[in-house]
Parts: C-alpha cells; sequence; structure tokens
C-alpha cells in the first residue's frame, strides 16, 4: 500500500511543478524561450530547406564553401556532397559548428541573431554582411530563412 501513496506522490509533485504557460495583462500566452538546440535544430532544417538543391553544387545540402568546411572539418570537401551516414554526420556536425560561430560572432559586435540575420550571413558571408553588401538574392535567403523558421521549420 506504501507504493501506491509513494507513486502518486511523485505524480502530484510532477504535476505542481511541471512549468505552465502563463497570460500576460494582454491576455495572451507567454512562450517559452525553446532550448538552444531545439533553435538550432530548426534553423538549420530551414537552411537546408531554403538551399533545397543538394545536387547541384558540391556542397551539399548545406552548400558550403570550401572555405567554411574547411574552418571546421579536417575530412575531405567532398564528404559535403555525400548522402551516407557517417558524411551526413560531419556535414551536421560542421553546419551546428558554424551556426555556433555566426552566433558567437554576432554576439561579440554586440548585433541580434535573429532567423534574419543568420540567413543572409549564411549565405553571403559575414564580412559582406557587416558593410552592406548583399545582392538582392542575399536578401531574400534571409527572408525565406525567416520565413520558414516562423512557420516552425521544416
Amino acid at each position: 500500500m506504501i507504493y501506491v501513496y509513494i507513486i502518486a506522490g511523485i505524480f502530484i509533485a510532477l504535476w505542481l511543478f511541471t512549468p505552465v504557460a502563463r497570460s500576460d495583462e494582454g491576455g495572451s500566452i507567454k512562450q517559452f524561450e525553446p532550448p538552444a538546440e531545439i533553435e538550432a535544430k530548426r534553423l538549420l532544417s530551414c537552411v537546408k530547406a531554403v538551399e533545397n538543391s543538394p545536387l547541384t553544387s558540391p556542397g551539399g545540402v548545406y552548400q558550403f564553401r570550401r572555405e567554411t568546411w574547411e574552418q571546421y572539418s579536417t575530412e575531405p570537401y567532398e564528404t559535403a556532397s555525400r548522402f551516407d551516414r557517417i558524411a551526413q554526420m560531419e556535414v551536421e556536425r560542421v553546419a551546428r559548428a558554424h551556426l555556433a560561430w555566426i552566433k558567437r560572432t554576432l554576439k561579440k559586435h554586440g548585433q541580434a541573431a535573429t532567423p534574419f540575420v543568420i540567413g543572409q550571413i549564411w549565405n553571403a558571408g559575414y564580412t559582406n554582411w557587416e558593410t552592406g553588401r548583399l545582392t538582392f538574392s542575399q536578401v531574400e535567403f534571409g527572408k525565406r530563412i525567416l520565413n520558414c523558421y516562423e512557420e516552425g521549420g521544416r
């Protein structure tokens, strides 16, 4: 019988201490910020969806430039366009490392790491973004990343 009380106590404690979205004064529900890992996966899934042409470039699903790939990986650049499980694990690791670098660099310079800005930097490079030398398609790339992110990723 004591086990029933213990199990019931655990369920009650979990129920009491589970965070609940609270309403602000305006009546809307405040959303909890997603953990960094969930946000990164969502952003990277959007980059993959927007790049959308892994077979047209040697950069693979993230369209890595050779220089970007070599910053984070000792594997040959051709690994980026392979689709076997081992290669894709390296591709995802490089993508996460590059995203983390973009976010750190923006934070270091006091800039907001929004999906729009991250998309532009992913496509154009930080220096081009910082100096405002973006083509129309690079600005549009940022918009497409933002739209995808707001829709919850793909």
